[in-house]
């Protein structure tokens, strides 16, 4: 009887578990992602082709890099998402965590960043001040890019994501690759 009730107990845990990994964290990444190498081309060109197929529900362009944000002498790795909101709702629930202004703000207002929870409790920064991001150089003696950005809203999903998650506007997350216009990716949903 014990056996069976510690068997009932963790196969409970298990299903919590994956319900909280599928509902949270995979709700805000995507089930798939296209690169290319060096950066797509034609992106708009690209989500045509692939919304045209059948098992792919939905599709928006991203940029991903890996950089450094650093607020009164103190730095934090991330992983810096650049978005085109009004696209990003269609395959991913970041609008349940960010409100349909914070999503307006993103998309119109210059150098925005929103930032993970723990991210921003272990700078100590808070909503509206300055930050600076730092992303390294794609190749060895390229120098890093950097950039200013205002902590437009602390993302707070309560998940792992919360410890490296943060997002900009598409166009400005290209920025800081080495061919802004081209550096575009593609995540999408399929069906």
């Amino acid at each position: 009887m014990v056996g069976v009730g510690l068997l009932i107990t963790v196969l409970s845990i298990m299903n919590g578990f994956d319900r909280e990994l599928r509902e949270k964290i995979l709700a805000l990444v995507p089930q798939a992602a296209v690169y290319e190498r060096g950066g797509v081309t034609d992106w708009r060109q690209l989500q045509s082709w692939l919304e045209a197929q059948p098992r792919i529900e939905a599709t928006a362009p991203f940029v991903q890099l890996e950089g450094l944000v650093t607020y009164q002498g103190k730095s934090e790795p991330v992983v810096l998402f650049g978005i085109e909101p009004a696209q990003e709702v269609r395959v991913s629930r970041l609008e349940e965590f960010l409100s349909a202004d914070i999503m307006r703000r993103l998309e119109t207002d210059q150098d925005q960043l929103v930032l993970g929870e723990a991210i921003a409790a272990r700078l100590g920064v808070q909503e509206g001040e300055q930050l600076m991001l730092v992303v390294p150089g794609e190749q060895p003696g390229v120098a890093p890019r950097l950039g200013y950005f205002t902590l437009l809203k602390i993302l707070k999903t309560r998940t792992e994501l919360d410890n490296t998650l943060s997002v900009t506007h598409l166009s400005t997350a290209a920025r800081f690759t080495a061919q802004p216009d081209k550096n575009f990716r593609h995540a999408g949903e399929s069906g």
